[in-house]
């Protein structure tokens, strides 16, 4: 992840200021996240990462939005707790508006959007097993706080949720996004 995180700074430091001319309203994001799922029969939490491409543009005078597409590993493991093992690989790819107000030192900001889900999650224990394997669609929704610390990057804080077919998914992100 921090390798991801240096290459998105790089990439944004070296780009020509032509190019960046016509990437102004441009950005990309990583970062790191805490998520836990929550099925009807298991809870399951674990880290992952994000990866954002946004566009900026103007809507309503003084609201910053954006349209954005992440992807994110949700969580992918393999573990035995007790007698019970787990395995899951959950990924989502997520189309959202955000619209924030940029104040003095931080720009809080609202997202909703429409999620996609890719769920492969195995759990064998006590001579059962159950298998799921498939994809969901949901709307997704979050708050978060950017916070500059140069012109074009900021720190990002975000909590997003979204609800597929009896199955809720939350997550906590740190991140950094780099404009244009």
């Amino acid at each position: 992840m921090k390798r991801i995180l240096a290459s998105v700074v790089i990439a944004a430091d070296m780009a020509s200021p032509a190019v960046a001319e016509g990437l102004e309203n441009w950005y990309v994001g990583a970062g790191t996240l805490e998520s836990e799922v929550e099925a009807p029969i298991v809870t399951l939490e674990d880290s992952g990462f994000a990866l954002t491409l946004g566009y900026s543009f103007e809507v309503i005078e003084g609201l910053d939005t954006a349209a954005e597409y992440t992807y994110t590993r949700v969580m992918k493991f393999d573990a035995k707790d007790n007698t019970v093992n787990k395995s899951a690989d959950i990924n989502t790819m997520d189309l959202s508006l955000v619209v924030g107000k940029e104040l003095q030192f931080v720009a809080p900001f609202v997202r909703l959007g429409f999620s996609r889900i890719d769920a492969d999650v195995f759990l064998t224990g006590n001579g059962a097993s159950l298998r799921s394997d498939g994809d969901s669609n949901a709307l997704i929704w979050g708050v978060g706080l950017d916070v500059p610390f140069q012109k074009s990057a900021s720190v990002r804080f975000e909590y997003t949720a979204a609800e597929y077919d009896k199955t809720d998914l939350s997550s906590l992100r740190l991140g950094l996004i780099t404009h244009f």
